[in-house]
């Protein structure tokens, strides 16, 4: 009894003043407007106890791409490809053309319709992607993101 004492008075010492804002959920959502300790740890509990899962998955009731850990998993699966395939998806983008690339742009979850621009992207721009003999996984990723970001089709499939 004294630890769960210690440990709600600790929380409340160490919670925001402001409004009751403990993340994204059915929580914050009921809680919305509410300032204080004691609402924001009443947001935060409900969140933690109700569907958080089930809207952070679904980016629902206030919750954003950033908040859904699924989103984070697909990018290390991202991550993985590209650099257990990187000299294969270099040859590719060369062609603009291969069974790496076209499965590279599956695991972004690129459309079909828009595989055709993904691919001359990457072609067009193959010296830009891998800038020097050295270049990392995470440097080639980041400059592919911005490329994407900047392409009038593409960059919908970029996370913000």
């Amino acid at each position: 009894m004294v630890v769960r004492t210690f440990v709600l008075a600790l929380a409340l010492a160490l919670a925001p003043t402001g409004t009751a804002r403990a993340g994204c959920g059915v929580g914050t959502t009921i809680w919305e407007g509410y300032s204080g300790p004691i609402p924001w740890l009443l947001a935060l509990t409900t969140d933690f106890f109700t569907f958080k899962g089930i809207s952070t998955t679904f980016e629902i009731l206030g919750c954003t791409p950033k908040d859904n850990i699924f989103r984070g998993l697909a990018s290390a699966e991202v991550r993985h490809y590209a650099s257990s395939n990187f000299d294969r998806l270099a040859e590719d983008m060369a062609r603009g053309q291969g069974e790496h690339l076209e499965a590279f742009a599956h695991l972004l979850q690129i459309n079909q319709e828009d595989r055709a621009a993904f691919t001359a992207l990457t072609q067009e721009n193959l010296d830009v992607l891998i800038a020097h003999d050295n270049v990392t996984v995470a440097e080639f990723l980041t400059t592919l993101f911005d490329l994407m970001a900047e392409h009038k089709t593409l960059s919908r499939y970029v996370q913000s």
